[in-house]
């Protein structure tokens, strides 16, 4: 599948007790989907926000520009 489709399909769980606890990572998390125009998500129990690409050159491009644009260790 390419990497929008099965993002639709990915869920976790604790997504909204982390956003709830930590209002901050969901604002994170919606600034990130925003800047880049593509869902991201909650790996585990909240270390991580992540997204997908279907080829490397674009997942290098995104985090290229997270990291001028917002300054975040990508």
């Amino acid at each position: 599948l390419p990497a929008e489709e099965l993002l639709v399909r990915l869920a976790n769980d604790l997504e909204q007790a982390a956003f709830t606890i930590e209002p901050r990572l969901d604002g994170l998390r919606t600034e990130l989907e925003a800047f880049l125009g593509r869902i991201f998500r909650m790996s585990g129990s909240g270390s991580t926000l992540f997204t997908l690409f279907d080829t490397m050159a674009a997942a290098s491009a995104a985090a290229a520009t997270v990291r001028a644009a917002i300054g975040l260790r990508v």
